[in-house]
């Protein structure tokens, strides 16, 4: 495996995950994060670890690209629906407006026509 190949000596290999830290260890993360620079040339050369220092350089932008785009087309949906929920309500506010203008047109006329002719 990598870390057996890069690892160090079997013996300095720690699992702290368990571990119960103190608080001012565990927030310190110049402490909790060590990193040796003396093998990146043959961290480097090596094939078969040549994808985790290389490969996943842009996941957290490509990530963050992808729920932009869903939120966008979310967005763009629900407003393309809000949309056509208003102009079918203005459609109906105007038609009914336009009807009731000629419903008391109408009415007003018959109205005044019957006056007229008593």
């Amino acid at each position: 495996t990598v870390l057996e190949t890069y690892g160090g000596p079997e013996d300095k290999w720690v699992d702290t995950f368990g571990v119960p830290r103190d608080v001012a260890e565990a927030n310190s993360v110049e402490s909790a994060i060590t990193y040796d620079g003396s093998r990146n040339a043959l961290l480097a050369s090596d094939k078969s670890v040549h994808f985790v220092l290389e490969g996943f350089a842009g996941d957290l932008f490509t990530g963050y690209g992808l729920v932009l785009n869903v939120l966008k087309d979310e967005m763009t949906v629900l407003l393309d629906s809000v949309h056509s929920e208003l102009r079918l309500l203005f459609g109906v506010y105007s038609s009914l407006l336009l009807f009731g203008f000629f419903f008391l047109l109408f009415r007003r006329t018959i109205t005044a026509s019957y006056e007229h002719t008593e």
